[in-house]
């Protein structure tokens, strides 16, 4: 919503029929206002509201009221002339709106420190013969991946989905190493890209704490969101999802 009010100018010509009228009257406070050319000061003061439809239709509404002098309708009257009016109407936005790029960041370069002074040799010492040393490690063997669905401009597990994060806990629940990446996304063609934004990350924690929920803890959960910026999938409605890819590990012999 919005006020305003301001000030202008109004003219009026051509008021013959009414000066005529009055010509040869005896002049009165009645008569006395008659005018055949005017130009006059007009305050207007209002109220408006814009409702946004879509992204690109508005509708407007608007309320005001002009006040000019009581000689504008040459009729004797209060001391102002009040015009009120309501008005409606449609306004649509041609074109998509960019982001702004945010400026690169300026990077001053730390100066390397002054080299300390070599150290004096050491006498060597006596070789010493070691046991090989046999450690497990656990290394990254596969990724699996499963995608959770959200409907249009919603960021609630449906029950349909919920089969889904439990198979996501059996395989994250296989090895204590294995660790799960959820990254959020929203469809392009649907809501702005702010909206988007904000509407992947909503996707993505509810999918990580549906999981801490069953019982994965947090630090093996990485969650990513990238809004309608890149849609990894061509259909809009495949892009109202969060992805998991869960990185499985095994256990692999190092000899050191």
């Amino acid at each position: 919503p919005y006020l305003f009010a301001g000030i202008g100018v109004a003219g009026g010509l051509n008021n013959d029929e009414a000066a005529a009228a009055g010509d040869g009257m005896l002049k009165t406070d009645e008569n006395s206002l008659l005018w055949d050319n005017l130009i006059t000061p007009v305050g207007r003061f209002g109220l408006g509201l814009d409702i946004r439809l879509c992204n690109s239709v508005y509708f407007n509404l608007e309320v005001n009221a002009d006040m000019l002098s009581d000689r504008f309708n040459s009729k004797q009257g209060s001391e102002l002339d009040w015009q009120l009016h309501a008005l409606a109407g449609l306004t649509f936005k041609i074109g998509k709106a960019k982001e702004s790029q945010p400026a690169p960041a300026q990077y001053t370069p730390t100066p390397a420190p002054e080299p300390e002074p070599a150290p004096a040799p050491e006498p060597e010492p006596e070789p010493v013969v070691e046991e090989p040393v046999v450690e497990y490690v656990a290394v990254p063997s596969e990724e699996i991946t499963d995608n959770i669905y959200f409907l249009i401009g919603k960021s609630v597990i449906r029950e349909s989905e919920k089969a889904k994060i439990e198979g996501l806990v059996d395989v994250i629940n296989k090895d204590s190493h294995n660790t799960v990446i959820v990254t959020g996304y929203a469809d392009e063609e649907t809501g702005t890209a702010e909206r988007n934004m904000v509407l992947s990350k909503e996707r993505a924690e509810n999918v990580a704490q549906a999981l801490i929920d069953a019982g994965i803890s947090a630090d093996r959960i990485k969650v990513e969101y990238k809004g309608s910026t890149v849609n990894p999938y061509e259909k809009p409605e495949q892009n109202r999802v969060a992805i998991c890819v869960v990185t499985c590990y095994t256990m692999q012999e190092v000899v050191k």
